[in-house]
């Protein structure tokens, strides 16, 4: 849903035109606060079947758990994933360790 979300604001922003690494990342932080609030309000929908004690949703619970977990990840990752993108952009790029002369 994400990609789905990040890909459709990138053609509406490209129309025609060539796209570079700025733009990208222009479109994910503006794109960043909706998907945030996706994530937040779908990490709500499965709370009620992943807290249940009663006798019917044991099967429910494990998948309401998964859910929620791989939710919970892409909740910290995907600021995390931005920050350090935008850190890197302003250092001016990965460091180079000057291993691959040595093989």
């Amino acid at each position: 849903m994400a990609g789905v979300l990040l890909i459709s604001a990138l053609n509406r922003s490209a129309a025609g035109r060539s796209v570079s690494g700025d733009s990208i990342g222009r479109i994910a932080r503006v794109q960043l606060s909706a998907l945030l609030s996706i994530l937040v309000l779908a990490m709500l929908g499965p709370v009620p079947a992943a807290t249940s004690k009663d006798i019917g949703p044991e099967v429910q619970r494990p998948l309401a758990t998964v859910i929620n977990g791989g939710l919970i990840s892409t909740l910290i990752f995907t600021p995390l994933y931005s920050w350090g993108s935008q850190k890197e952009r302003i250092q001016g790029g990965p460091a180079d360790t000057g291993n691959r002369d040595k093989q």
